[in-house]
C-alpha cells in the first residue's frame, strides 16, 4: 500500500465521518450521549466541535507541514474511540457506534471496532512512511550567540 492511498483511505473516511455529524448534530449528541459517559452538554459540545476537527484534520492530511500532526491526532482519536466502544461493549449497551450516521455500519459496535482498528493501523502505517521531520528551528551560529 503506497502512502498517498493510506492517507487517501484515513481522509476520506474522516471526511465522510465529520459530514455525517455535522449534517445531523442533534442526533449525534444523541448518540454520544448513550455511551453514558458524559454529562448532556458536554455531549452536545462534542457533536458541534468533534465533526470539525475531523474535518480539517482529514484536510490537514494533504498539506505536508500538517500532515504528522494531523496523524497523530487522528491516531489520538481513533484510540478515543476504540476505548469508548470498548466500553461500550463491556457494559453491554444496546447502542449503534453512531460514527457515520446511524446504522451506518454494518456489525453494530464491533463494526465500528474493526473500522477503527483498520484506521489506526493504517495511520500508523502512514507515520512510518514520513520522512524525518525537516521543520526544526534553525541553528543559530556561536558566533553570533558569543561576542
Amino acid at each position: 500500500m503506497s502512502s498517498r492511498l493510506a492517507l487517501g483511505f484515513v481522509s476520506a473516511v474522516f471526511l465522510a465521518a465529520g459530514a455525517a455529524k455535522l449534517l445531523d448534530p442533534e442526533a449525534f449528541a444523541f448518540s454520544i450521549e448513550a455511551y453514558r459517559l458524559t454529562p448532556w452538554m458536554l455531549s452536545v459540545a462534542l457533536a458541534l466541535y468533534l465533526p470539525c476537527l475531523e474535518i480539517l484534520a482529514a484536510v490537514a492530511l494533504w498539506v505536508p507541514r500538517l500532515r504528522r500532526g494531523a496523524l497523530l491526532l487522528l491516531l489520538a482519536l481513533c484510540t478515543l474511540f476504540l476505548a469508548v466502544l470498548g466500553s461500550a461493549l463491556a457494559r453491554d449497551l444496546p447502542i449503534t457506534c453512531g460514527c457515520l450516521g446511524p446504522g451506518a455500519l454494518p456489525g453494530g459496535l464491533w463494526g465500528s471496532i474493526a473500522l477503527d482498528l483498520c484506521l489506526a493501523l493504517t495511520i500508523l502505517y502512514a507515520l512510518t512512511r514520513q520522512p524525518a521531520s525537516r521543520d526544526r528551528l534553525p541553528q543559530v551560529p556561536r558566533t553570533v550567540l558569543f561576542r
